[in-house]
């Protein structure tokens, strides 16, 4: 999928998403709003919005990134308001 990105130093939108098998919009998301935090780094050359080979694939890694530390994080234990279920449905009702 991302054989391409060495081939040249920069890429339209377009070429992005296609080389990524995704649709346009979701790369312009990507750039103006970004996603988990990160916006796309772009360059504007001649009114045209171009993005670096380096600059996407250091994107990628960090979404790789986020999304293997989140799967790791253990999830917090539910609270319990009680010993047992009577215990809770009784304190709900108050």
């Amino acid at each position: 999928m991302l054989e391409n990105l060495g081939k040249c130093d920069r890429m339209s939108v377009e070429q992005v998403s296609a080389a990524l098998g995704v649709h346009k919009t979701t790369c312009q998301r990507w750039v103006y709003q970004g996603v988990r935090g990160r916006r796309l780094p772009t360059i504007l050359l001649g009114g045209r919005v171009y993005v670096r080979s380096e600059d996407l694939s250091r994107f990628l890694q960090q979404l790789n990134q986020d999304r293997s530390a989140k799967a790791r994080r253990p999830t917090p234990p539910a609270e319990t308001c009680g010993s047992s279920a009577a215990e809770c449905a009784a304190g709900a009702k108050t």
